[in-house]
This record gives C-alpha cells, structure tokens and sequence, in this order.
C-alpha cells in the first residue's frame, strides 16, 4: 500500500484468541474467557473512498473497520484483534504489501462468541 506515513501508526492492537481452558471467573462464578495475547502491532486508520464503499455494499459484504499495519507475516485471516477501545473484531481479509516498508490494510468485522 503506497501513500501510508508510518507516524500514523499510532494505536496499540493484540492479536490472540479465548482460552477456554483457563477462565477467569465474575462474582458469580460464572466463567469468562480469558483472552490470550499472541502479538502486540501497531497500527492507524484507514478509511474508505465514497466509490470503495458503494462497491463493498453492492457486493453485500460487511466490513466493520479498516486498519493499516505494518507489513507482518504472524497476521493470519480469521485471527481475533482486540483494540484500544478494547472492542473484539476478527479479521476477515489482509491485502499484503510486501515491500520492504509495505503496510498491510485489514479488513475487520465484530466478533460474536459462540459458546
């Protein structure tokens, strides 16, 4: 992706999943997953042109948010990405850049636990 200053790159984002086999408990005892951290990226807005988003919604596609990072080959499609508003999303799609100072755009929906 051409045209990303890397000073835009100014939010924190962990990459993991739920561990169900160690759950942290409420006050009720009830379990709740514990979410465990495989990497830690940085990463800044990316926002859509007027045309990239009639596209997208005459393709009945759903996309909740865009980020850039840096070029990362651990960051795999159907990870869980948690960020700084602490919201839960899953990545759907990764358009690579693998130049040597490539940024990767991230294509993310909300993320729904199903128990």
């Amino acid at each position: 992706m051409i045209n990303y200053k890397i000073n835009r790159l100014t939010h924190r984002a962990t990459v993991g999943f739920y561990d169900d086999d160690n759950p942290t408990y409420d006050q009720n005892d009830n379990p709740i997953p514990s979410f465990t951290i495989l990497k830690t990226v940085w990463y800044g807005t990316y926002k859509l042109t007027t045309t990239q988003r009639l596209t997208i919604a005459g393709n009945d596609r759903t996309i909740n948010k865009m980020i850039a990072v840096r070029h990362e080959e651990a960051l795999k499609a159907n990870q869980i990405i948690k960020l700084e508003d602490d919201k839960t999303y899953q990545i759907k799609e990764i358009d690579v850049d693998e130049a040597i100072n490539g940024f990767d755009v991230i294509t993310l929906v909300d993320y729904e636990r199903r128990d």
